[in-house]
């Protein structure tokens, strides 16, 4: 993200990332939807009913918190339950769609939790932080470089390390893969994981063979689904009662009656349906036979062998140490797009694009703007590490 907000809009990059100045309410449905579904994939391997306690909780602490600055802003009433309800839909939609994607074959006719939980793979841990550096240049220190993948597998048959990493997308899957060979993720993750491994780091943070290898890594690759959590989502009778007249008199009517409140369990039936093109969905069932909604990609360790992508990638990491390093953090050394406007509205950094220096304090009081990093500074003496994230180890 850093990558491609470096090369996008170097002004939004010194923003948030070197002052890290962020919305304190700031909301994206794709993005939020997103996190809530990877915080799901990380308890895969834990029974149901443990699951479904650990995530209410997550989303009780989420809740608090959403109050809490909704509190610190000044905003109450009906515009907090608004912000708290849409958290709630986020989080109910994710769920759902994670109920449902895990019941879709993806691999050889089996799911994706199939497939990981097989006797195949041991798995080493889920949001592991790997810290390395990468030297781009001659003339400036090695980059510190961080890398987060979502699950890190060992492959016993192949003495082999992989990286998966899920992705979620409104696209074909299909599509969205073809991307993944110039990733710049894909290839900040082999790369770290790679040297990590080159210098034994790996092995001894997880007890794996001193002769073990990158296999390469996969990407779970989740189609959203176009339905939203809500009134379909009541229980409902049948209305079989006939008609009394017109062209389908004496037929039974066969419309759904709804009642009570939405219920989280009828909305993973409907993306069950949905991914299965199934029920209600069944104009689906052919679109998804050439086109499956859920899918994984496999990307070869060979990659990191190869001299053209080894260059390209020390390039990417330059262009973000010219923007997170190199530069002193100065307005003028961050060039901002000559536009403020976003799809026919005003961007999130428009107010501190039209205003002097002096009055962003003021702008980010008035506009709802904290300073929160997304990340916290990496010691100094770290130069190849594995940093255990609380509560990301697997349970044996």
């Amino acid at each position: 993200s850093d990558y491609r907000l470096c090369l996008g809009d170097p002004f939004v990059y010194y923003m948030a990332r070197r002052l890290g100045i962020v919305p304190a309410l700031s909301h994206s449905k794709a993005l939020n939807r997103g996190t809530w579904m990877h915080l799901r994939f990380q308890y895969l391997n834990r029974p149901l009913p443990q699951i479904n306690t650990i995530m209410e909780n997550k989303l009780g602490e989420r809740l608090e918190e959403l109050s809490q600055t909704c509190t610190d802003l000044g905003i109450q009433g009906d515009s907090k339950k608004d912000v708290m309800a849409r958290e709630e839909k986020d989080f109910h939609c994710s769920m759902g769609w994670y109920a449902a994607a895990s019941t879709v074959p993806c691999y050889e006719g089996q799911s994706f939790e199939d497939l990981l939980l097989s006797p195949h793979w041991h798995m080493l841990g889920t949001e592991f932080r790997f810290v390395t550096s990468v030297k781009t240049n001659g003339r400036s220190n090695p980059m510190r470089c961080v890398s987060q993948p979502d699950l890190l597998l060992y492959h016993k048959g192949q003495n082999s390390v992989w990286i998966l990493d899920l992705k979620t997308t409104a696209m074909s899957p299909k599509k969205r893969a073809m991307g993944i060979p110039i990733d710049f993720q894909t290839e900040h993750y082999m790369f770290s994981t790679n040297e990590l491994i080159k210098t034994g780091a790996l092995q001894r943070a997880f007890n794996l063979p001193s002769d073990c290898k990158l296999g390469g890594m996969m990407h779970l690759i989740v189609r959203k689904p176009s339905i939203e959590f809500g009134l379909k989502d009541r229980d409902f009778t049948i209305d079989d009662t006939p008609f009394k007249s017109g062209p389908r008199k004496g037929q039974p009517r066969m419309e759904k009656k709804y009642e009570g409140e939405p219920r989280l369990e009828n909305y993973i039936q409907r993306c069950t349906d949905w991914y299965h093109g199934t029920g209600d969905y069944i104009d689906k069932e052919a679109e998804w036979a050439e086109d499956p909604p859920v899918g994984i990609s496999f990307t070869s360790a060979s990659l990191v062998l190869d001299k053209r992508i080894q260059q390209r990638y020390i390039d990417r990491v330059r262009v973000i140490q010219r923007y997170a390093s190199d530069l002193a953090p100065h307005p003028q050394n961050f060039p901002m797009t000559d536009s403020p406007f976003t799809r026919a509205d005003f961007s999130t950094y428009a107010p501190f694009m039209l205003a002097p220096v002096g009055e962003w304090p003021r702008l980010i009081q008035q506009e709802g703007f904290v300073m929160r990093r997304r990340d916290e500074p990496i010691p100094d003496d770290i130069e190849f590490d594995v940093i255990r994230e609380p509560g990301s180890e697997f349970e044996e």
